[in-house]
């Protein structure tokens, strides 16, 4: 059958006005909220790491957006950072959705006293750490039954006690039915140390192995494999089931080539969360939150590591009620019903 030109090109036009009117418009914002002189209090991490980077860098683009709004980052840590957020000695924190719930209910690592609802998020999937298990490629065991059963008498080293590294691997220990003090009668020992002493500790084979909670590939274990052979060890399949199910801890495995891996290793993961207080307007961290997921492209390229964040799912895994101010901006935007 044959068509005109004409015809032909009115069928084209009339397919295209169907597609034009079948395809969802774009969210519309509202206008940016009038924002009074403000000043808020931004807890990171230690100056000089990613926490503290990435922070800073959210602080200069909110800034320059929203220029009565400003935002002065200070160090913080992991746990910490929490209960100062509650306090409200800073407004704004990086956090992770496991400590908030567990600062919530009360439990290890805080005290009954410390449970509380007095903590909100503003968005969450900034970043995601695993909790990665290295040891020596000739150490005698290739999973935690294995190390438990043999009671291999380990040499190992991680981040400072406080520290979400070090608070895991006591839940870790804790649901295989040991502790710090059953390795310690085995012959082994625990050294609490930074990242570049654990390298050089480890490389230098003082100790055997590694945990940690980072990123992945973490610049570190990198440095140490570079010495050294080794070996990951497998998160079992209950222990993973029991952080995330009663701990708010992500479902994630450490990614397949990130440390030469053919397969993912199993894992549990850590996802970094802006954490609030409520007692901050709605006006503030709506506009806060919309400017960090406005310029989503900006801030995958200020780390690594946030070359994951996606707006659509920030108001995703956060561990805390979101602020208000964040779900007026989720909802304007459609992301959330």
């Amino acid at each position: 059958m044959r068509h005109s030109k004409g015809s032909l090109a009115v069928s084209i036009l009339s397919l295209f006005g169907v597609l034009l009117i079948a395809a969802p418009a774009p969210a519309e914002l509202g206008a940016m909220p009038s924002i009074p002189a403000t000043t808020l209090q931004f807890a990171a991490g230690s100056v000089g790491g990613g926490w503290y980077a990435l922070s800073a860098a959210m602080s200069d683009l909110v800034k320059q957006e929203v220029p009565n709004l400003q935002i002065n980052v200070v160090p913080g840590a992991g746990i910490a950072n929490h209960p100062r957020v509650v306090g409200n000695d800073v407004q704004l924190a990086m956090g992770f959705p496991s400590v908030a719930k567990a600062l919530m209910d009360g439990v290890e690592p805080f005290k009954t006293a410390d449970k509380t609802k007095d903590i909100r998020s503003a968005f969450s999937g900034l970043s995601v750490t695993f909790f990665t298990f290295t040891v020596g490629e000739n150490v005698p065991f290739n999973t935690w039954e294995e190390f438990v059963q043999k009671k291999y008498p380990l040499k190992i080293t991680m981040d400072r006690v406080g520290t979400t590294d070090e608070w895991v691997w006591r839940l870790a220990l804790k649901h295989m039915g040991i502790s710090n003090d059953d390795i310690k009668k085995w012959g082994g020992s625990i050294t609490y140390v930074g990242y570049a002493d654990q390298a050089n500790n480890f490389k230098d084979k003082h100790v055997d192995a590694m945990w940690d909670n980072i990123a992945a590939p973490g610049p570190h274990i990198q440095d140490a494999m570079l010495s050294r052979k080794v070996k990951f060890i497998p998160m079992p399949d209950s222990m993973r089931k029991e952080l995330i199910e009663k701990g708010a801890w992500a479902d994630r495995n450490i990614p397949a080539k990130v440390y030469g891996n053919d397969q993912p290793i199993k894992s549990v993961g850590a996802v970094a969360t802006i954490m609030t207080n409520p007692k901050v307007s709605e006006d503030v961290i709506y506009a806060f939150t919309r400017v960090i997921c406005e310029n989503a492209g900006k801030v995958r390229k200020m780390q690594a590591s946030a070359e994951i964040f996606d707006p659509a799912a920030a108001w995703k895994e956060t561990g805390a009620e979101l602020h208000p101010g964040s779900v007026k901006y989720f909802k304007e935007k459609g992301y959330m019903k």
